[in-house]
């Protein structure tokens, strides 16, 4: 399975990236679709969205209840406008049961794209966001465009960041600075 995480705090559910293999390792996990009403992208190559369709379309499927609002960079709403019309004809379909028991695909989603900086409230759970350097191995000076988040969960009882895929990033470390948990992605390809 690609990257891919599960937060959980009372009755909070947060995916934070989605990819391919998401909704098989949430329910080896125990976690039903049904509870993820929140996926936080941290940026949109395919190893952190290839599982978006399966999770979107396999809730949509069960009909469980509630919108899936999807927080991203850049870029997010147009992949999930992709998704949704690619799940638009089994929904179409004058024979299927599904488009006479519950509302289009596109209904059941609503996506939020974020920037460095963005603060975001779900519940009891204050997330902050910082870009990363994903792209570049070091950043440069004064070079302002986002090329992948990184994110902060303020939990009552804790604090995580969660940085994708990343190298060396001063927003980073000031972003950890005194969490209680850094989750990160790390691999040194030798080429």
């Amino acid at each position: 399975a690609e990257a891919s995480n599960v937060l959980k705090s009372g009755k909070t559910t947060i995916v934070v990236d989605a990819g391919d293999g998401v909704a098989w390792q949430l329910a080896k996990a125990g976690v039903s679709l049904g509870e993820v009403q929140t996926v936080f992208l941290s940026h949109l190559h395919f190893d952190h969205t290839g599982g978006l369709f399966a999770l979107l379309s396999q809730r949509f499927q069960i009909n469980y209840p509630g919108v899936v609002t999807i927080y991203g960079p850049e870029g997010t709403k147009q992949t999930v406008d992709g998704i949704v019309q690619a799940m638009n004809p089994m929904y179409e379909d004058g024979g299927w049961i599904l488009s006479k028991i519950q509302d289009s695909p596109a209904e059941k989603v609503k996506v939020v794209e974020i920037t460095d900086d963005s603060k975001v409230a779900i519940d009891d759970i204050e997330v902050t966001v910082s870009k990363n350097t994903h792209f570049i191995l070091a950043e440069k000076e004064g070079d302002t465009k986002v090329r992948g988040l990184s994110f902060r969960f303020e939990l009552p009882d804790r604090s995580i960041v969660y940085t994708g895929d990343t190298g060396p990033s001063d927003d980073v470390i000031r972003l950890a600075r005194g969490a209680d948990v850094l989750v990160t992605e790390i691999m040194d390809a030798q080429v």
